[in-house]
């Protein structure tokens, strides 16, 4: 004769969320829905309800560690339809239960079928089913309903689970679940019941599976443990209560440092833009400086070429006098030339004079006058010589000035080259200031973009860690 065997390990799925599983309705019921499974190994296992799973990965466990080809049908829309349960599915319910049951159970047969109870009772033949759970909607008629239709599906010996069979109060009001299970045990004779985790009421229609049944389970085995857990629960939800509170606390502060982030960000932004403004206006008016500087030169470049034609002019009246000049020389030296030449041919007369004894008086007076003339020639001569060394004195003046206004000029050349140097340098050194400036403001608000940047991150992570966190204590409540 088989022996009824007690669960005592842990479950599977608990590694993905603990907290949402032992806390559920139904976790006091997880052992007895293994043991359950593992001892009658049905044929298949029907669920109308399946939620977060709790009850659908107990009886999976079992198949799975127990290597059953019994086959799993999870009925549920995973949408809210009552009030009991409709802040659960804000959450994403159903894919959780897709994400435990594709990490664990897929390599045993079950079967999701995401569609209401009614839509779902064309797919399966009368006295088919050996395991039904009915754990949908709590209200009476709901469950009157479920299980008047479903009932046709049932074998001859099937087993009918209901859960939320307690008289606890919900809402001020008696579960209507409640009310039909009580009706359901003055019809029906085979049930058995336990009170704990909202009531789990077990219905058989075989009197023989329901002897032995209660020949071989302890019911109070599982209250014991239930109690056990609860009383884990309890401790645990004690730890939680006050890492609520701390997390109020820091919830409460991460506004506050919100609120202080706000204000720095704007007040970021808000120098940014003033930057980005100053920046703008100091490249305008380096730009209008830059084509000052550009016209400046440009009207220097034109003076530059006015006082070379100048120059230029200087240079040719230069060259003219020094050509005067030599004509002048010239003349001069053809007039010394000529006095020579007469001296001597009046040397030559002297000397016939003097040959001439007879005409020496004659020729003493012929020269005497002859010297007169000659004095007089030599008298007029001297002034000329005199007038144009007068004239020379004056050319070398004309000249002497002309050099000294082009000194001056090429000076004034040379300072005004030496002051365009300066400005073009005092220039070039402006221009490689503003863009020192330029690149310093680019790198301060390259700063200021990293800054924001990084306040912006750690803010997103502290929300994002915030969410994160709040979620996990929405979900431990």
């Amino acid at each position: 004769m088989k022996k009824w065997e007690y669960f005592d390990g842990n479950f599977f799925a608990d590694q993905y969320n603990d907290t949402l599983l032992k806390y559920s309705p139904w976790s006091g019921h997880r052992r007895f829905g293994y043991d359950l499974v593992s001892y009658y190994e049905p044929e298949n296992v029907v669920e109308l309800g399946s939620f977060y799973g709790c009850s659908s990965f107990a009886f999976m466990q079992a198949v799975k560690t127990n290597h059953l080809q019994t086959k799993i049908y999870a009925i549920d829309l995973w949408e809210a339809d009552d009030e009991f349960t409709m802040h659960d599915y804000e959450q994403d319910v159903f894919g959780f239960f897709m994400q435990v049951y594709e990490s664990e159970f897929s390599d045993i047969t079950v079967e999701i079928m995401k569609m209401s109870f009614d839509d779902a009772l064309r797919c399966f033949d009368d006295c088919s089913i050996e395991i039904l759970h009915i754990d949908g909607s709590h209200a009476y008629e709901d469950v009157r309903h479920d299980f008047e239709t479903w009932l046709p599906k049932l074998k001859r010996d099937g087993i009918i689970l209901f859960h939320d069979i307690s008289e606890q109060l919900l809402y001020e009001k008696t579960l209507g679940s409640c009310v039909f299970w009580k009706e359901l045990k003055e019809e029906y004779p085979y049930t058995a019941e336990m009170q704990q985790s909202w009531g789990l009421g077990i219905l058989f229609l075989s009197e023989a599976r329901y002897k032995d049944f209660i020949s071989k389970v302890n019911l109070n085995y599982y209250l014991k443990m239930s109690t056990y857990d609860e009383n884990e629960a309890k401790d645990r939800i004690r730890i939680d209560y006050f890492k609520l509170l701390d997390a109020g606390k820091w919830i409460e502060s991460l506004k506050q440092d919100k609120e202080k982030a706000d204000q720095g960000n704007t007040r970021l932004l808000y120098e940014i833009e003033r930057i980005k403004k100053s920046y703008e206006t100091t490249e305008k008016e380096k730009e209008k400086y830059i084509n000052e500087l550009l016209n400046t030169i440009q009207n220097y470049e034109k003076m530059v070429k006015a006082k070379e034609v100048y120059v230029q002019e200087l240079v040719g009246t230069i060259d003219l006098f020094k050509k005067e000049n030599k004509g002048i020389k010239s003349a001069y030296d053809k007039t010394i030339v000529a006095k020579d030449m007469y001296i001597d041919e009046l040397g030559n007369t002297i000397s016939a004079y003097e040959d001439t004894f007879i005409g020496k008086d004659r020729y003493i007076k012929e020269l005497s006058a002859t010297i007169d003339a000659y004095e007089q020639t030599i008298k007029t001569k001297d002034i000329y010589v005199d007038e144009l060394k007068n004239v020379i004195c004056e050319y070398e003046e004309t000249v002497n000035g002309k050099e000294r206004y082009i000194e001056e000029l090429l000076s004034t050349i040379d300072s005004y080259k030496k002051s365009v140097n300066e400005i073009k340098n005092a220039y070039e050194q402006t221009i490689v200031g503003k863009d020192e400036y330029i690149e310093e403001l680019l790198s301060t608000i390259d700063s200021y973009k990293k800054s924001v940047d990084e306040i912006k991150n750690a803010y997103e992570q502290t929300i994002v860690g915030k969410d994160e966190y709040i979620e996990e204590l929405e979900k431990e409540k």
